[in-house]
C-alpha cells in the first residue's frame, strides 16, 4: 500500500493555515513561508509509525521540501515518511494536475493502488482525476462539503483501523505514548 499525506492541516497547524491555504487556492505556485516555531502538530499524526507498516508514505506538501523535513524532524516524524514530494520541486501547486503527473514519476506509485489523504479540500479534485483512493478528514465534522467517491473519516486512527486487519488499542504499544 502506498499513502500519499498532505502536510498542512492534515498532520499540522499553523496560526495563519487558513490565508495560507486561500492564497493557494488562488495561484499556481509561490514559496509558501512558514514559521516552524509557530507550528503544532495534530495529535494523530503519531499514528504515522502504524500506517507506515502497512505501506510506504509520502507527504505532498505546498511547502518547500526543506521546512517540511525540519517540520517532520521537529515533530520526529520523519522516519516513518518515505520522501516528501513539494510543490516547490515542480513549481506548481497541490492544485495543479501537473504536480500529481510529478508525484507519481518521484515515487513509483502505480495509478489506482495509492491513498490521498488530507484534511484541505484544494487537491481532492486532482487526486480522484488521477486514481487516489481519496480520504478526507474531518477532525472537527464541519467539512460539510459534499465529495462524491471520498471516504470521509474523523481521525488518522480510522484510516490506520481501515487499512489494517485489526483494530488499533492506543491504549498501548508504541503508540499509547503518542496519541494522547
Amino acid at each position: 500500500m502506498n499513502f500519499v499525506i498532505t502536510l498542512l492541516n492534515t498532520l499540522i497547524r499553523a496560526p495563519n493555515l487558513k490565508e495560507i491555504l486561500k492564497q493557494i487556492e488562488g495561484s499556481d505556485y509561490f514559496k509558501v513561508e512558514i514559521n516552524p516555531t509557530n507550528i503544532t502538530v495534530n495529535s494523530d499524526a503519531y499514528l504515522l509509525e502504524e500506517l507506515s507498516y502497512r505501506g510506504r508514505i509520502f507527504i505532498a506538501t505546498n511547502v518547500p521540501s526543506k521546512l517540511a523535513y525540519e517540520i517532520l524532524n521537529r515533530f520526529n516524524l520523519d522516519s516513518f515518511i518515505t520522501r516528501v514530494v513539494s510543490a516547490e520541486d515542480v513549481g506548481m501547486f497541490t492544485t495543479n494536475p501537473k504536480f500529481f503527473e510529478y508525484l507519481y514519476r518521484m515515487t513509483g506509485i502505480q495509478r489506482g493502488t495509492g491513498y490521498f489523504i488530507t484534511s484541505n479540500t484544494l487537491s481532492i479534485n486532482n487526486a480522484k482525476s488521477h486514481q487516489f483512493k481519496v480520504v478526507m478528514i474531518d477532525r472537527e465534522g464541519i467539512n460539510s462539503v459534499n465529495l462524491v467517491d471520498v471516504i470521509k473519516v474523523k481521525d488518522l486512527k480510522k484510516i490506520v483501523e481501515l487499512t489494517g486487519k485489526s483494530y488499533v488499542d492506543t491504549k498501548i504499544g508504541d503508540s499509547s505514548l503518542r496519541c494522547k
